[in-house]
């Protein structure tokens, strides 16, 4: 396998991905612990342009012959050159949670350590190097990288005046190489058949460090704007260091006794932080699916909001609102609205509830009453769709949750996830109306509650159609009532997927029958969610020895077996409400642990076999799914449109838990221990420490 092939790959074992970035350009390092390539190497796409960057060789800085290798850092010591090497690297991210991540590895006695982050309002990635000389010699260094950029995007390139760097410009945009001089040093560029940019240093004293940075930026232009690249050559990088810091800092931080716990949450803040451009726009599917979807964007902002990201969270929501929903309260899936018989259902529910959950964070009424309208569109939409069974209210199609259709054996029937979803969006909007306060709004969501009431009596009391079969709750019914729990695809798949190879191929148990549990449509005390959350553990390394759920049985699966990210995160939050907590944990840490757990990126499915292996990339719902477990379930936080409800939940295993949380304007410091619920507290702003239990796990803010 030739360096472009090898690069090009978006899942291979050993590799983690390492990302930084804002609303305007994201960086990548790719550390790799096997394989032919070079173990540190990075590239460059934006949030915006991500269709046009769909894959990894699309990327801006891709070379079609040698792939990634171009951006890797050279040190010549004494004229002797160093690269990493695989044996020899320790990548991490900064304790403190914020999205800076430092690169150590030795060239000789020199030990090398390159930072990776972004300015938090500046189209800019920086590359700051740090050469620390331990040996007991003085020595002449130098450091160096190339620029190559994409021809798939770039048909000119050039360089900066005053040999600040390069720049490269396609019919859309640019990417450009520069020196930060404001590092204090002035990079020397050597522009003959390779464009290389570089730091030196004559004489560098035993036990003294040298220090520089490079500066990758994108620009949403054609026209080269040398006054932009000149000011973003003079930043001080120690200042926008801080500011990124100071960003983190201001978000929602917690901290616990857990390490793996810890890791999994900064991860996931992380993640959210860099998921979505200055237009809102979300790319569900980083270099696989690169699309729109209501659902996952929704899902996006609701991680946003549980990150305590509320402007981004904002971004995303006007993005949805005015695009990804039509005047009839259609949503968006994969670009494009789908015919009713194949609409997905749960998305209307899914942004109704993140929207709510946005205003009761916030109590952002301008934003409610300017996207009142289409809030109206999707609620009617839940009441009057013609796939509703007029005496039940419940929605029937011939598509399921995860997407399968006839073709994959669903027949026509009720999914429970389209039942569900559509209750809990209806219910938000009882929030939602408070941001408007007309007469006129309070009517229409009266119906709308009624109506989300005799959908969910209906999901578990109808005689025909309860979805509570022998004591559990099941994904799936036909139109007579019964259970579709086989399905018999009318396609030939590749024979080492389980759909319609295996003798029979089954469609329960089903991770998404949880999240009635998760979400309280259910009390997670009862035997029924007890027993649907048991009947989970069936999916726990079904077919393989790694760890993970899988979303459903492995035998009616027409892409990849093996653990889904998102699947997982589903039982992981019922565990915790069912208090299996045990179960819970064992999930966060198999995170921590397991491919793509270093940098915190986690790719949608772990492939177990050969077919669609290559396609598995990194999915933005399991980020936001990671922060609702632990703002919205371990902490407990669930603000409603008066006060705010906290009741944490917190596993004895996690020990003493902290947190900073801003909400509606004030900073919440809890101090909660899983051991001694009883002592749990909380202060506001700087106020005075109150027992949770005594103002009955209520605020009023």
């Amino acid at each position: 396998m030739n360096m472009q092939e090898w690069h090009k790959l978006i899942f291979t074992s050993g590799r983690d991905y390492y990302m930084v970035g804002n609303a305007q350009v994201t960086g990548v390092v790719q550390i790799d612990n096997s394989g032919p390539g070079s173990p540190v190497t990075f590239f460059v796409q934006d949030p915006h342009y991500f269709k046009e960057a769909q894959a990894k060789d699309y990327s801006y800085l891709f070379s079609q012959e040698e792939g990634l290798e171009p951006s890797v850092l050279t040190v010549a010591v004494d004229g002797r050159e160093f690269r990493a090497v695989t044996s020899n690297i320790r990548p991490r991210w900064r304790r403190d949670g914020s999205s800076i991540v430092d690169v150590t590895w030795w060239a000789g006695p020199v030990r090398v350590t390159e930072t990776y982050f972004a300015s938090i309002s500046e189209p800019i990635v920086y590359r700051q190097i740090r050469l620390h000389n331990k040996g007991d010699f003085s020595c002449r260094v130098k450091c160096s990288t190339r620029f190559t950029p994409n021809p798939h995007h770039f048909n000119r390139s050039e360089t900066l005046l005053d040999q600040r760097g390069y720049v490269a410009v396609g019919e859309k945009f640019q990417i450009g190489l520069i020196g930060v001089e404001g590092s204090g040093e002035k990079p020397v560029l050597e522009s003959g058949e390779q464009s290389v940019i570089g730091y030196e240093w004559n004489e560098l004293y035993p036990g003294t460090s040298a220090t520089a940075a490079f500066g990758y930026i994108f620009l949403d232009r054609t026209d080269i704007d040398y006054e932009v690249y000149e000011k973003l050559s003079q930043q001080d990088v120690k200042s926008e260091e801080r500011a990124v810091e100071k960003k983190r800092a201001e978000g929602i931080v917690i901290t616990s006794e857990h390490s793996d716990a810890n890791h999994v949450y900064q991860s996931a803040v992380r993640g959210i932080n860099i998921c979505s451009s200055d237009r809102g726009r979300v790319n569900v599917g980083i270099w696989q699916y690169s699309m729109e979807w209501t659902r996952d964007a929704s899902f996006a902002a609701i991680g946003a909001i549980h990150s305590g990201l509320y402007s981004e969270a904002r971004a995303i929501f006007e993005r949805l609102v005015n695009h990804l929903v039509d005047d009839q309260g259609r949503t968006i899936l994969y670009n494009q609205f789908a015919p009713e018989h194949l609409e997905q259902f749960d998305q209307s529910g899914q942004l109704l509830f993140g929207l709510g959950l946005y205003y009761n964070w916030t109590k952002d009424a301008d934003f409610i009453r300017k996207s009142w309208p289409k809030i109206e569109a999707l609620a009617n939409r839940l009441c009057t769709s013609v796939c509703k069974d007029p005496e039940t209210g419940l929605f029937h199609n011939v598509r399921d949750f995860w997407e399968r259709m006839e073709m994959h054996g669903i027949e026509e029937g009720y999914e429970l996830a389209y039942q569900m979803w559509p209750v809990i969006g209806l219910r938000s909007t009882e929030s939602l109306v408070q941001a408007v306060g007309t007469d006129e709004a309070r009517a229409r969501v009266s119906r709308w509650l009624e109506e989300s009431e005799r959908i969910w009596n209906n999901v578990l009391h109808h005689p025909v159609y309860s979805f509570i079969v022998d004591g559990k709750l099941t994904k799936r019914k036909g139109l007579d009532g019964s259970v579709q729990d086989v399905v018999k695809p009318t396609v030939k798949l590749p024979d080492d997927i389980p759909l319609g190879n295996d003798r029979i191929s089954r469609l329960n148990p089903d991770t998404v029958t949880t999240l009635s549990v998760v979400y309280g449509l259910i009390d997670p005390a009862g035997t029924v969610p007890k027993q649907t959350v048991d009947s989970m553990e069936s999916l726990w390394n079904m077919r393989w020895e790694t760890g993970g759920y899988d979303r459903y049985h492995t035998s009616s699966e027409p892409d990849t077996p093996g653990p889904w990210g998102f699947a997982s995160m589903f039982v992981a939050r019922a565990n915790l409400a069912t208090r299996e907590y045990e179960r819970a944990l064992r999930t966060i840490s198999w995170f921590a642990h397991n491919q793509g757990g270093n940098g915190g990126v986690w790719h949608e499915y772990v492939p177990i076999i050969r077919t669609n292996a290559p396609r598995s990339g990194p999915v933005v719902w399991i980020w936001s799914e990671m922060t609702m477990f632990f703002v919205r379930d371990v902490l407990g936080i669930k603000p409603g449109p008066f006060e705010v409800e906290i009741r944490p939940n917190v596993p004895p295993q996690m020990g003493k838990v902290t947190a900073q949380v801003p909400i509606r304007g004030s900073r919440l410091t809890l101090e909660l221990n899983g051991n001694e619920p009883d002592a749990d507290r909380i202060r506001i702003d700087e106020g005075e420490w109150i027992r949770l239990a005594d103002v009955q796990y209520t605020l009023q803010l």
